[in-house]
């Protein structure tokens, strides 16, 4: 007999028990997704909290109308849904740029703005990070530039993993060190993709240089180590883009 004819048996016999069973098997699935994604407790105590809910619909549903045709469609629509909510989790935890949804982070959170979810979790997640400040007269931090003009880069910060204000930090470092950043005060952009990474990203040869020059400076923080210049033919021309995760 295959799962699917067991559940369809159970189902038939049984309603209540299957889907207290499909409930139960359906929290325990998510919380072991979950904590192999690392989600942040509070998290997956509303993803939990959902699910309950959900659960708790369908039993006083299936008080209301009883046994039969009905209840088994609406317990097929249950198990359909649970198994696209789950599937949608599964694909936003995998895919770190998960388009066309959100993080789960956001998801869970439906009247939060994306980006304040995302900072409430990384301040209890995320370790603590000191960025250095660099003194643009001292030599040894700094290095030789080259005569390269920081100010005709356009600069752009996509970080994963740290907290909003250590981000700030490093972005309002190197505006005062004369790269053109857009708003340092709000750091940069937030981004899954983001993860993992210490990279420099430029277009051509043109722009070598100013991204080893930037790449030096942000080692020099202590924000990230390891960060290199790499080259790609993506990034617009005249612009550098910095991406750093944990």
């Amino acid at each position: 007999m295959t799962p699917t004819q067991i559940i369809e048996k159970l189902f038939a016999t049984s309603p209540e028990r299957a889907n207290l069973i499909l409930g139960g098997l359906s929290i325990l699935a998510a919380v072991a997704i979950f904590l192999s994604w690392k989600v942040d407790t509070d998290t997956a105590f509303r993803l939990g909290i959902y699910l309950l809910v959900l659960g708790f619909a369908l039993a006083v549903l299936t008080a209301i109308l009883g046994q039969g045709t009905l209840l088994k469609v609406l317990g097929w629509v249950l198990m359909t849904l649970v198994v696209v909510v789950l599937a949608i989790l599964i694909y936003v935890g995998v895919v770190r740029d998960p388009a066309p949804f959100k993080p789960p982070e956001c998801l869970l959170r439906p009247f939060e703005a994306c980006e304040a979810a995302q900072d409430k979790v990384a301040i209890s997640q995320s370790p603590a990070v000191t960025v250095k400040p660099i003194d643009a007269t001292d030599p040894a931090a700094v290095g030789p530039d080259g005569g390269i003009d920081r100010s005709k880069f356009t600069t752009t910060v996509q970080f994963a993993g740290y907290k909003r204000e250590d981000v700030v930090s490093l972005a309002q470092n190197l505006f005062a060190l004369g790269w053109n950043i857009s708003q340092p005060e709000k750091g940069g952009e937030r981004t899954g993709a983001a993860g993992g990474y210490a990279e420099v990203r430029y277009r051509s040869t043109a722009e070598k240089a100013a991204a080893d020059q930037l790449a030096k400076e942000i080692n020099e923080t202590g924000i990230k180590s390891g960060v290199k210049a790499v080259m790609n033919p993506l990034i617009k021309s005249g612009a550098l883009e910095i991406w750093i995760g944990l």
